[in-house]
């Protein structure tokens, strides 16, 4: 799309937030990013590099970002917003 689009200035970029802490997070009740096992595997043993649960406004700053003339010139962009959780995905147990 920011092929296509670029020639009528038109920017796309994306934003690909990790698991966070919202509405969806519930399951049954429970909210699943304060678990046991949740905060244990993610948080603890640093699954989550920054070892705190990622929450809405986490994730905000980089919306706005987008969204504002400091990016003008960014286009067809993913930004990865996950407490750097995507580097640790490869340690993960299959």
């Amino acid at each position: 799309m920011a092929v296509e689009l670029g020639r009528y200035n038109i920017l796309v970029n994306a934003v690909a937030p990790g698991f966070m802490r919202t509405p969806m997070s519930f399951i049954d009740g429970v909210d699943e990013t304060t678990t046991p096992d949740s905060v244990e595997w993610y948080v603890k043993r640093g699954k989550v590099p920054l070892r705190r649960t990622e929450l809405p406004e986490d994730v905000s700053g980089t919306v706005v970002f987008l969204a504002s003339r400091y990016c003008r010139y960014m286009t067809g962009q993913l930004l990865v917003v996950d407490g750097d959780m995507m580097s640790t995905l490869s340690s993960i147990p299959h």
